[in-house]
């Protein structure tokens, strides 16, 4: 009696079982890395990048603080459990320049309107970051 194609596949591939489990598990691995790089660049983005327009307070000096004038700021993510939040401030950024202001501004989507632009001209402080020389 003749074998079909698909006996004989299938009796190679028992005989090739733990190289298919392998290749398989390999795949796997493949992919689930492949898959985990745009969720890991979007955290660095929404963390790191544009986490800066995060509420931030004035606080006592800390690892992670800035200064800023004659006080301290922490981003919120990074103030200890229980430490005091005074006043509360932001830092927005539009284009290249980065405005440092008192006044919470609430996004719409991703843009800012000209209104709130021309206002933070008004009342902020431009922020100068010195570069290391």
């Amino acid at each position: 009696m003749k074998m079909t194609t698909g006996k004989r596949l299938i009796r190679y591939a028992l005989n090739q079982k733990r190289m298919i489990i392998w290749a398989l598990l390999m795949l796997t691995i493949a992919v689930a890395a492949e898959l985990a790089g745009p969720f890991i660049a979007k955290h660095v983005i929404d963390r790191h990048l544009t986490g800066i327009e995060d509420p931030w307070y004035e606080s006592v000096e800390f690892g992670h603080s800035v200064a800023f004038g004659d006080s301290y700021y922490t981003r919120d993510v990074y103030l200890p459990d229980g430490a005091p939040r005074d006043e509360e401030v932001q830092i927005l950024q539009i284009g290249t320049r980065f405005f440092f202001t008192e006044t919470r501004f609430q996004r719409q989507g991703k843009e800012i309107t000209m209104m709130v632009h021309c206002q933070l001209s008004i009342i902020t402080r431009r922020i100068r970051v010195k570069r290391p020389s």
